[in-house]
């Protein structure tokens, strides 16, 4: 089994002057590109959003951006992801599940991602000790 995973450009970008910024219509012309090119067969949309922040009003509004461009084509293709929960236990992933879709302002949204709710992390490299640290570098 191959998995091709593709990180598009996030929406909502924020910069400097020194760095040129694309705005929401410029990056969903490349994403538009690549389906129209099947530059990749598209299985399955991961919307991001980290533990620590919540979701915020960019992370709704990029929802329905999705929601306004692909209608319900997606739907049963997209998850939620939340990033930055590698010190979560079971039970604490299991609250957070429950108070997104509890939310006032976002269990509306629980239909549009009708693959779930799934956790990610990554081990901090200060948190490892360095007798080990060359084999994760």
């Amino acid at each position: 089994m191959v998995i091709n995973i593709i990180d598009g450009p996030g929406f909502f970008e924020r910069g400097t002057q020194d760095d040129p910024l694309r705005d929401n219509a410029m990056i969903f012309e490349t994403i538009q590109e690549c389906v129209k090119r099947e530059i990749t067969k598209l299985h399955i949309f991961c919307f991001c959003i980290a533990v620590s922040n919540g979701i915020i009003t960019e992370d709704i509004k990029t929802i329905e951006l999705f929601k306004e461009y692909f209608g319900g084509q997606i739907d049963s293709n997209s998850c939620l992801l939340v990033t930055t929960s590698e010190n979560l236990n079971e039970e604490r992933r299991a609250k957070i599940k429950q108070d997104i879709w509890e939310d006032t302002k976002f269990s509306c949204y629980k239909p549009f991602f009708k693959q779930g709710i799934y956790f990610t992390g990554a081990i901090e490299l200060s948190m490892i000790e360095d007798e080990h640290r060359t084999l994760i570098t």
